[in-house]
């Protein structure tokens, strides 16, 4: 959408990867292979262009830095789990971008602050602006340029049946993405702009 020639989605759950891979994205699953050798093998070398961690504080990993995040933070003595962050520092190239949608909350240890600055890293961080964004995305979904549908999982049908089902349905990780009932898919699907538009405002 904004020109990417290649989009590199690293995740653990398969159904996400394979939603990932359907979206024409190249995919990692970490719990197979060391993700940062993954992604400087498969750049060349040289690292992307910018690396955005979409996980913050929740971040799982595989090695010995996600072991020392469990065990400071069994004795509180850290908040948040940075092994994604930790990752893409080292992944990124030289001169690139980080953007760190991911929420952190309190204190972090081991994060390659001196790698980031000699490789004079752009940081870009904080709480996605939605006012911001919702208007031209909807614009896009409207003219037909983006198809967000792919995204909505919905085998299952939670219309009318309240929060509890979903809440049980995502705990046991049935559902992937956003829960939708049929009729929130069908106003994503509205042609009349207006219509559209005020829905989601209303969320």
């Amino acid at each position: 959408m904004l020109g990417a020639d290649r989009v590199i989605a690293i995740d653990r759950f398969p159904e996400r990867l394979q939603m990932a891979a359907a979206a024409k994205a190249e995919i990692i699953n970490y719990e197979e292979i060391d993700a940062g050798e993954a992604v400087t093998e498969m750049t060349g070398g040289r690292g992307p262009d910018a690396c955005i961690d979409a996980v913050g504080m929740e971040a799982h990993g595989t090695g010995l830095d996600a072991f020392y995040d469990k065990a400071k933070q069994a004795v509180r003595l850290e908040s948040d789990r940075p092994t994604a962050l930790r990752q893409l520092i080292l992944a990124c190239r030289k001169g690139g971008t980080v953007s760190i949608p991911g929420v952190y909350g309190g204190f972090v240890d081991k994060v390659p602050l001196g790698a980031a600055f000699n490789k004079g890293l752009t940081m870009k961080m904080g709480q996605t602006h939605v006012q911001r964004y919702l208007r031209p995305l909807l614009d896009r979904i409207q003219k037909g340029e983006i198809d967000p549908t792919f995204v909505i999982y919905l085998s299952h049908n939670f219309s009318g049946t309240g929060i509890v089902p979903v809440l049980n349905c995502l705990f046991r990780r049935c559902l992937t993405t956003k829960p939708l009932s049929r009729r929130e898919k069908e106003a994503l699907c509205v042609v009349n702009k207006s219509q559209a538009s005020s829905y989601f405002l209303r969320q």
